[in-house]
């Protein structure tokens, strides 16, 4: 995965289950530079996930707004 560069960026993972309880979804949070790198998000960490019923996943970045970019490549779940 790689950014823009803007260091402040924070990105955010949301895992989805199809037993998901009212609420908001499970996430993890993580930073990216402008530099191709590996992230891993262990799924025993998406707190309260049914690893079992997973549907989806949703990648979103937080403040600073404004426009921003990143780039995911060879994504694996395991």
């Amino acid at each position: 995965m790689k950014g823009d560069g803007k260091d402040k960026r924070q990105f955010s993972v949301m895992a989805f289950s199809s037993t998901a309880t009212a609420g908001a979804p499970p996430s993890q949070t993580f930073k990216v530079g402008a530099e191709w790198q590996q992230i891993r998000l262990p799924l025993q960490k998406f707190e309260g996930l049914d690893v079992a019923h997973v549907v989806g996943f949703s990648f979103s970045a937080s403040a600073p707004q404004g426009q921003f970019s990143f780039m995911i490549d060879n994504v694996e779940i395991q």
